[in-house]
């Protein structure tokens, strides 16, 4: 693994702990969900600034399909 990668990894390693021992016996029952769309939707709008607002450029970076881009999109928006 490179260390950018162990740099990230360590990272979000570091912000998990803190915020479970924050919360230690209050978590939600939905953990997984809530943790992956606190990430994604700072990593959309990241990815989208630096495209210029470019959604086929952007889904392109994140793997994503134009379509599913937009609908994350669209769902964070409501």
């Amino acid at each position: 693994m490179s260390n950018h990668n162990e740099s990230f990894n360590h990272a979000i390693a570091s912000i998990l702990k803190s915020y479970l021992d924050k919360h230690q016996g209050f978590l939600p029952e939905n953990l997984h969900e809530m943790i992956i769309r606190r990430v994604e939707e700072p990593l959309i709008e990241t990815i989208l600034e630096q495209t210029g607002g470019n959604l086929s450029k952007a889904a392109k970076i994140l793997g994503l399909s134009r379509i599913t881009l937009r609908k994350k999109i669209n769902k964070k928006n409501t």
